[in-house]
């Protein structure tokens, strides 16, 4: 059912128009000359002018990021386009209006859940607190036992393999409109769903379809429900193209923009509806 929507939604990412790489620059060397003073170049080594993704509100470059200590190190820097903030923020004012006009029409109440929109796309243009949202949910996949999951295990809880074989990429800078993230050389999820085998990195070629899909939707699992057990965050954009697999049977998790925040661990309702699946309880 899936698999229509999953290719036109790709399309749609691959036609996004690229913003010139003079002007990908420019946001840059400003961002970063305010972050780190004009010695930033001595830090972002590199940056590839050709971008690599794009997404609503940026593009993402490849680039060479040079680290404390002076190793140099492959990064992704994410590039807000400019002007999109003022654009971003007068539809969604026009977007409120029709719900409101909507409501009176149709006695339906959808002025609630535009404001909840609104909200949570303006903290996407935030890329100071996506980077430390990023950074907290990598905590929730370390080697280190996080303190809930210790509290869970002591309970009796049982956590199933596999939470530290997914992986975030860990953030160097993070600037109003620029991002800078380790790069992460993977397969976007898609493939695996679309049975391109040939695409699928070592430790994924190598299992059959069962396999690789019971591997992918454990780790998915953990991608989605530890970081709001343990650091109070949830993805909120999750397609595929926000999920890579990784060589040695590993997941990466991508972009931190959307996230919807859970202070109380994960939320009742997402338990009972797991607790239904595993039930057969339709």
């Amino acid at each position: 059912v899936a698999a229509p929507y999953r290719s036109a939604l790709r399309r749609l990412t691959d036609a996004a128009p690229a913003m010139p790489a003079e002007v990908a620059r420019r946001v840059v060397a400003a961002d970063l000359t305010a972050a780190f003073g004009p010695g930033w170049q001595e830090r972002l080594v590199a940056f590839h002018d050709i971008p690599a993704a794009a997404a609503t509100i940026g593009q993402v470059h490849r680039g060479q990021w040079r680290i404390d200590g002076g190793q140099v190190v492959e990064v992704a820097v994410k590039v807000q386009y400019p002007g999109v903030d003022q654009a971003l923020r007068s539809d969604l004012r026009q977007a409120r209006l029709l719900a409101r006009v909507m409501a009176r029409l149709t006695r339906l109440n959808v002025s609630g859940l535009a404001d909840e929109l609104a909200g949570r796309i303006v903290e996407e243009l935030d890329y100071m607190r996506e980077g430390r949202v990023q950074t907290e949910v990598a905590a929730a996949f370390t080697h280190r036992l996080p303190n809930e999951l210790a509290a869970a295990r002591a309970a009796g809880a049982h956590e199933p393999p596999g939470r530290t074989s997914v992986t975030v990429p860990a953030v160097y800078a993070a600037t109003p409109r620029v991002l800078i993230t380790r790069w992460l050389d993977g397969t976007p999820l898609s493939a695996l769903l679309d049975g391109r085998r040939d695409l699928l990195p070592e430790g994924w070629r190598e299992l059959d379809d069962c396999d690789a899909a019971d591997l992918a939707a454990r780790l998915l699992g953990h991608a989605i429900y530890a970081p709001a057990a343990c650091t109070g965050w949830m993805h909120a954009d999750l397609h595929t193209g926000n999920f890579l697999l990784l060589p040695g049977g590993r997941l990466g998790m991508l972009d931190f923009g959307a996230v919807a925040a859970t202070p109380g661990g994960i939320p009742a309702p997402f338990g009972q509806l797991a607790a239904a699946v595993l039930a057969g309880d339709g």
